[in-house]
């Protein structure tokens, strides 16, 4: 996914995936909520370039992603699987919120 790979990262998503953003991001798109493994993924790869930035995380308890450039934490996702797919993704990247999202990394 790193490498900006759209049928690979469509892959990992359930058709009918969610993604919950309250980012300035999504918000110009004119939607909190984005629904579609296409159109999430899609969105996906517009921040592939920060994708080194990413680690793998225990976001609130759930297997999820930080994204920690600099070991500066700006963002967290959350992930939650039906099925072995991706069914909701949890965008968080509001400072605020990020102060109260309960963060373990992982790996290495």
């Amino acid at each position: 996914m790193r490498e900006g790979d759209f049928d690979g990262l469509l892959s990992v998503l359930d058709p009918d995936v969610r993604l919950r953003d309250g980012s300035a991001e999504l918000l110009s798109c004119g939607a909190a909520l984005m629904r579609g493994s296409r159109a999430v993924g899609a969105h996906a790869l517009t921040f592939s370039r920060g994708a080194r930035f990413v680690q793998p995380a225990l976001v609130n308890g759930a297997v999820g992603l930080a994204i920690v450039p600099d070991g500066h934490l700006i963002g967290a996702l959350g992930l939650t699987f039906e099925h072995d797919k991706i069914a909701v993704i949890e965008m968080i990247a509001d400072p605020e919120r990020l102060r109260h999202v309960d963060l373990v990394a992982l790996g290495p």
